[in-house]
């Protein structure tokens, strides 16, 4: 080999050795790039693991909230009933006596008293009246009511009105 054929190798291995060198340098760079990429990806997935929790957490007190509140309802309605039991059965005592003091003798008061209550037992069961109409929990799926089921055959019968959403609601219902 000649010593321009040497020289020029030379001058390749320099140069490609400068070029390694600035393309580390540029690798430099892109791994410093990646690494930020890569935390920032990290800050990311943190953030979003707070959040989805954060929202576990409120759909968590939200289901709560509402576990307390039908339980108030039903407490303050079972409250209602026993005192307005209470209330009837001293009311009937107060007629039975009042009746009786008027016939003469109180037995015939507590028959006279008895007798109405068994024809009114009667009375509601030949009639059958539909004493859970438009009871309906709040927030749960749709019940057909005579205004969302078609009686006539000619329009066509809706099964599902009005879309619901399933995600939770953050509304408050206030009476």
């Amino acid at each position: 080999m000649t010593s321009s054929n040497t020289s020029n190798q030379s001058g390749r291995r320099n140069r490609t050795d400068s070029q390694i060198a600035s393309e580390g340098n540029r690798g430099g760079r892109s791994r410093v790039s990646l690494s930020h990429l890569a935390g920032e990806t990290r800050a990311l997935w943190e953030d979003m693991r707070e959040w989805v929790d954060l929202r576990v957490e409120l759909v968590q007190v939200d289901i709560e909230e509402r576990i307390q509140k039908a339980a108030n309802e039903i407490m303050a309605a079972l409250l209602a009933v026993g005192l307005g039991l209470f209330a009837m059965a001293f009311l009937l005592h107060g007629i039975a006596v009042w009746l009786g003091r008027l016939l003469g003798a109180v037995e015939w008061g507590y028959v006279l008293v008895g007798l109405v209550l068994a024809i009114a037992a009667l009375i509601v069961r030949r009639v059958k009246p539909n004493l859970t109409r438009g009871l309906r929990l709040r927030g749960t799926g749709s019940s057909k009511t005579p205004d969302t089921v078609s009686t006539s055959s000619n329009s066509p019968k809706q099964d599902n009105p009005e879309p619901r959403s399933t995600a939770p609601s953050n509304e408050r219902v206030r009476n």
